[in-house]
This record gives structure tokens, sequence and C-alpha cells, in this order.
């Protein structure tokens, strides 16, 4: 069987709103090669970036994002903000009016 390769550069942040989670994306190094991906409609970032920033309205762009970045050279690094935004988005999308939600 054929394995795979893993990526073991992956980074959680995690914390309470408005404890500067994504403040903290200002430290990134090269920013012009990051991809910004903001599930949250209508929210900035709180500094002026280089990133090329995405807005997701659907949460199989996050997927689609990472396949193209794949393809990408100037691409070193993939934000999603936030998680838990891009869960609710799937779950108004495609769960809640769902005849089987477990299903969904």
């Amino acid at each position: 069987m054929k394995q795979e390769a893993v990526n073991d550069h992956l980074v959680l942040l995690v914390g309470k709103s408005a404890a500067g989670k994504s403040a903290s994306l200002m430290a990134l190094d090269k920013p012009e090669g990051v991809m910004y991906l903001n599930c949250e409609s209508g929210k900035r970032l709180p500094f002026r970036s280089k990133f090329s920033e995405y807005t997701i309205t659907d949460p199989h762009q996050v997927h689609e994002a990472f396949g193209a970045a794949e393809g990408m050279d100037n691409i070193h690094t993939i934000v999603v903000d936030s998680l838990t935004y891009m869960m609710d988005l799937y779950e108004s999308l495609y769960v809640r009016n769902s005849t089987n939600g477990m299903k969904a």
C-alpha cells in the first residue's frame, strides 16, 4: 500500500474573540505569498496586508483554493479565517435545509 505524504506544517490558532488571532498574522514572513481565505463576510483584517485575499461564500471554495494553491509557486502559506465561521456557513447552506441532516 502506498503511503501518502503528510504535511506536518500545520498551525491552528485558537482564542477568545478579539484576543489578537488575526492581528498575529502581521508577523508572517513574506506576506505576498500568503493566501488569506476570509470566511467571515464583512470582517476585515486589523491591518493592511499584502496577502492574496479571497472571500469565501461557500465552504467548498476552501477546498478549491487549496487545490489552486498547489499550482501557485508564489503561495507558501494558506490562512482560513475562521474555521468556526466556515463550519457555520456549511451548516447554513447544506445541513439546515437538508432532508437528511446526518447525511449532509
